[in-house]
């Protein structure tokens, strides 16, 4: 049984690494990103009451939530 259970999960490990390539191959993975960078951005900018300047840090044209989180951070400290 320990045996049929490790191929099970060597399989479940190679597909799981063979859909995530494919996913990260795609456009798909990018325009996620792109879009949580700008919802996580708004947030930041809603939470602030509008008084944080948002600044786009791009890494291939998109703001990355710790980004986002340090300039909320760094304005916050600014007050």
């Amino acid at each position: 049984m320990k045996r049929l259970d490790s191929v099970f999960a060597i399989a479940a490990i190679a597909l799981s690494a063979l859909a995530l390539g494919a996913m990260v191959a795609t456009d798909e993975y990018a325009a996620a990103a792109r879009t949580e960078a700008q919802g996580m951005a708004a947030l930041t900018h809603a939470v602030s009451g509008g008084a944080v300047q948002l600044h786009q840090v791009d890494v291939n044209g998109t703001l990355t939530a710790s980004a986002a989180a340090s300039m909320a951070a760094s304005a916050a400290v600014q007050q």
